[in-house]
This record gives C-alpha cells, structure tokens and sequence, in this order.
C-alpha cells in the first residue's frame, strides 16, 4: 500500500506572481474559483470577487476553459484524496464497494465540486485537440507552472494536468476490482464509475434526491452498487 501511494506522488506546482500579502496570483484565483458556484465560475465573476482586473484571470489560466480545468483538477485532488483513505480503510473483498461508496459520498457532500469537475464545456475542450483554447491555455500561467514540474514529458499538452487526476481516480477503484479477484478489473471500474456519476447528475441536475450537503448513500444507493458489483463477478 505504501509503494502505491508513493507512485501516485505528485509534484508540486511553481509558484506564479506573488501578490503584496506574499501568496500567489494563482493560488489567490483558484481558491476564489473553487468558493464560487458553478453557474458563477466565470472569469468576470473571478475578477470581481477578488477585486482584480479581468485580464489577470485570463493571464493565469488563459481563458475560460483553462479556469475550468484548474479547479476540476482541484476537485480531483480533493476526491482522491478521500479515495485514498478509503483504500487504506476498505475490508478485504469489499473494497471496490467501498472505494465507490467513497466517491458517492463525495459528490453528494459536495455537489459543487462535482458539477465543476464534470463541466461539458471542460471536456468538450479535452476531447478536441484541435479546440482553439488548447493554445491560450498553453500560454497561460497556471499551464506553464504544470509544465515545469514535467519536464520529463516532451509531449506535454493543455488539459494533461486534469485529465491525469480524473485518471487517477480511475486507478483507486480498477485497484480495488483488482484486490477483489475481480477479472475485468478496467471495466468493472468504469462501471461503478458511471453508476456513481448517474446517480449524482440525476441529484444535482434533474433534482431527484437531495442535493448540496447530503449526509451520503442511501440504502438504495449501496444496493445499486451491490448489482453493479456482483455483475462483474460472475
């Protein structure tokens, strides 16, 4: 388990422009970006909730799209974190059902972070490598800070930095399938994957459920994870 998590290390970010309190341009925006609502993450809104000018946002991340994936990946970070404490708490047998668990609760505290690292305009831009916004985010502060701390990877390209933490999250719940005796570990992943993010996008866009602040799963929740489960063990 510790070899695991020392593989999954990641390293840190440069720090960017310093403000007159001494934290960073980029650590200032993002943490104002990730307080806001998702109908609000605008660079606009950001500028006029830190009292910036409309430029500065659009210096560190490039353009709108960049924003978005500087908090995705923050919502990332947050979500493996609690998979990782998940995994190291999960019962024999029954860690792929934990792991998913895990991630429900997540989304269902936090329904925020969840919209946010599922923008469509997000990954609209990820799946086209053609999308113009590839390049001002390439050009923008918080993509060159990435870029630093890879220098290994010649072929680094915009939206690397978030679509490696969703991977990750991937990873924590193939991980348990595989720890389970579960064959077709990918799949049965993706799976629970999918199931968990129905489920939220039924809560915090269609409304059924309870959304913002959920105390966590239901019992109907654990048993659609339970089919969901026992199906990839047959």
């Amino acid at each position: 388990m510790a070899e695991r998590r020392q593989a999954r290390a990641r390293p840190r970010r440069t720090p960017g422009p310093r403000t007159d309190g001494g934290q960073s341009l980029q650590q200032l925006l993002l943490e104002h970006a990730v307080a806001l609502p998702a109908d609000r993450l605008k660079i606009r809104d950001l500028a006029e909730v830190v009292g910036v000018a409309p430029r500065m946002p659009i210096y560190v991340f490039g353009c709108l799209s960049g924003l978005l994936a500087a908090v995705a990946e923050r919502g990332f970070e947050d979500l493996n974190e609690r998979l990782e404490i998940a995994a190291e708490t999960a019962p024999e047998g029954g860690r792929l059902k934990t792991l998913g668990l895990a991630y429900l609760t997540f989304g269902l505290e936090r329904g925020e972070t969840w919209k946010k690292i599922h923008a469509p305009r997000l990954w609209d831009v990820v799946g086209n490598d053609r999308h113009p916004d590839r390049d001002r985010v390439a050009d923008g502060a918080w993509a060159k800070a990435w870029k630093s701390v890879h220098t290994e990877n010649e072929k680094f390209k915009p939206f690397d930095f978030v679509s490696a933490e969703r991977r990750r999250a991937l990873k924590f719940l193939e991980d348990a399938a595989r720890d389970d005796g579960i064959p077709e570990s990918g799949d049965a992943a993706h799976a629970i994957a999918c199931l968990v993010d129905g489920i939220l996008w039924q809560t915090h866009f269609e409304r059924v459920g309870v959304g913002e602040g959920m105390a966590g799963p239901t019992a109907y929740h654990e048993k659609l994870v339970d089919r969901t489960i026992a199906g990839w063990r047959r």
